[in-house]
């Protein structure tokens, strides 16, 4: 049973898509395929980083939050916390340098993107690299082929790209289906999604 169970697991992929600008919010669960983080919980970690740099400048606390904006935008401080805490995943800056172990994107199994307020995930889930981005109706496949010209135009566009490295789980919880999940996440079943890749739709 638990081999079925695992099996089922990577033929989904689990896909947040934009609710209000909780984009942050949605490219961590993305990037964990699954439920894992809400919006309090992100707000309460900014609460205790903007506390923590209020005592590093002596006390002095600003009544605007360096982390979190009415709007729901969360800082990279908090995406790096809530992975680093609750999931000991890094997350590291992508330079493709030539001298550096971190060249070749096929050898990771997830990214994190930024530009300007927007958060989003490219993530390997089984053996298919998938663009995770919550603007996005669906998970969009990608090519190994076309992943290092994917990261590059991003780069080139202004993106920031930030390597996942840590225990990321090869593929999302399958049996969250079961559960009353709040949000907007689904599973996608992943013949269908590269069945209507093949249609064209």
């Amino acid at each position: 049973i638990e081999l079925m169970m695992s099996s089922a697991a990577k033929s989904f992929v689990y896909h947040e898509k934009q609710e209000s600008q909780l984009c942050g919010q949605h490219c961590l669960n993305n990037l964990l395929q699954g439920f894992h983080f809400d919006a309090v919980m992100l707000a309460n970690i900014a609460t205790e980083l903007d506390a923590e740099e209020g005592r590093l400048l002596g006390g002095q606390n600003s009544r605007e939050s360096a982390n979190v904006d009415d709007s729901g935008n969360f800082s990279i401080q908090v995406l790096r916390s809530a992975l680093e805490r609750l999931f000991n995943v890094e997350l590291v800056p992508w330079f493709q340098k030539k001298d550096s172990d971190d060249i070749d994107p096929l050898s990771q199994q997830g990214f994190v993107v930024n530009r300007s307020e927007h958060w989003f995930t490219i993530r390997k889930i089984g053996s298919k690299w998938w663009n995770l981005n919550s603007i996005n109706d669906a998970p969009e496949a990608i090519s190994d082929f076309y992943l290092s010209a994917f990261l590059s135009t991003l780069r080139a566009e202004g993106y920031s790209v930030f390597i996942a490295k840590g225990n990321l789980p090869p593929h999302g919880d399958y049996s969250q289906r079961l559960v009353n999940i709040e949000g907007s996440g689904q599973w996608y079943s992943v013949d269908e999604l590269l069945q209507s890749r093949s249609d064209g739709k």
